[in-house]
């Protein structure tokens, strides 16, 4: 029977609406005034933000301020940026997409009532005062080290997101596309989908889609680099040598398949042109779930 309460995880932000409100918008942004997250009744979480999942409670419910009146408590924000991109079904090992915890120094909330600004306020994060050796510069260094890390890992995961994607309308054209066009669709298709393939092999493990099947199916450059997120982030203080050097070798490689995904993907505008002479909608380029995939 306990009788206590945990602290709540996130910074508490406590406001009083005279009268019930239909939209209640809370930022929080750095000490450079940029926008680190937003969260509002009515779309509680930036797209980017909700392709990842941060800012979620238990069962996948999104944290929104309360538009009540009287005194409203909000502790969505978990002192964290947003996470790296996902794609639905993705399988990482050792690793996870949880963004950057925010390193000590001063932030600011803000907050607007039905779209009019009513205030901000600054509040500062902290260091543990245990980490005596650890100094500002330090964790600016391991802060900026993490962001580079994470947009790599995004990149990464887009990419794969994206030829995903496009298979699935080349998939799609296929079924209705007029005999005529198939020999010529066909020819424009198949050197640019092998390539690709080769590319997303490269990127992620398409074969992982347990828990355990890392242990039977090597991983691949995203989560290698997702690994090293969180080797970074095990501990505060200045990244080691070792750290830097990995992430220029997997950055390297990420960039050498990037290049080879965009050579690739010129073969697109051919397969538009086949499509466009039978009346048939285009190949969208872009980093889209296939419908009906859901998300991780």
């Amino acid at each position: 029977h306990p009788t206590g309460e945990n602290p709540p995880s996130g910074i508490a932000v406590q406001y009083w609406l005279k009268s019930p409100a239909k939209t209640v918008t809370i930022d929080f942004l750095d000490a450079k005034g940029m926008l680190i997250h937003r969260y509002s009744t009515s779309s509680a979480l930036q797209p980017a933000e909700a392709a990842s999942g941060r800012g979620r409670f238990g069962g996948g419910r999104v944290a929104r301020p309360e538009n009540k009146s009287g005194v409203n408590t909000f502790t969505g924000w978990d002192m964290r940026y947003p996470d790296a991109h996902s794609f639905a079904g993705m399988v990482l090992w050792a690793a996870g997409t949880t963004g950057p915890m925010a390193p000590p120094g001063t932030y600011t909330v803000r907050l607007a009532v039905d779209g009019k600004p009513v205030g901000t306020q600054s509040f500062k994060l902290l260091p543990d005062p245990r980490l005596t050796g650890v100094t500002p510069a330090d964790y600016d260094a391991q802060f900026a080290l993490l962001m580079k890390i994470r947009d790599k890992f995004s990149a990464t995961n887009d990419a794969v997101k994206t030829i995903r994607y496009v298979f699935y309308q080349l998939d799609q054209r296929a079924k209705d596309l007029p005999a005529a066009q198939k020999s010529a669709f066909d020819a424009a298709v198949t050197p640019m989908r092998d390539s690709l393939q080769s590319v997303a092999d490269s990127l992620y493990q398409s074969q992982s889609h347990a828990g355990e099947d890392p242990l039977n199916y090597p991983i691949r450059l995203n989560n290698r680099i997702g690994a090293l997120m969180g080797v970074v982030s095990s501990a505060w203080g200045r990244p080691t040598k070792q750290s830097y050097e990995v992430y220029d070798l997997l950055s390297g490689l990420i960039d050498i398949q990037m290049g080879r995904m965009k050579a690739a993907m010129a073969g697109v505008s051919g397969v538009n042109a086949v499509l466009k002479q039978a009346g048939m909608p285009a190949i969208d380029v872009a980093a889209k779930d296939i419908p009906g995939s859901g998300n991780t």
